[in-house]
């Protein structure tokens, strides 16, 4: 079987309701699907992941760092 298909059948519900709010934000919202917001949005996802991705590796090893947020915060100022 088609893997696109695969993934169709098993995030189908999800994958319409993703393209559903999106076109409602860029129907709602001035400028939602512009180069400048579309950036700012990648940025902070791409920011989310990379400390959820390690943090994710940190607990696979049994380890707790509770440093992160904080170390976070002071990385932004």
């Amino acid at each position: 079987m088609n893997a696109s298909i695969q993934i169709v059948r098993r995030f189908g519900v999800q994958l319409v309701l993703l393209v559903l709010v999106l076109a409602g934000f860029c129907v709602l919202v001035p400028d939602f699907a512009g180069l400048r917001n579309m950036r700012g949005l990648i940025l902070s996802v791409t920011l989310v992941g990379t400390i959820a991705t390690t943090m994710m590796l940190v607990l696979a090893l049994r380890e707790v760092d509770l440093s992160v947020g904080s170390i976070t915060a002071l990385a932004g100022c």
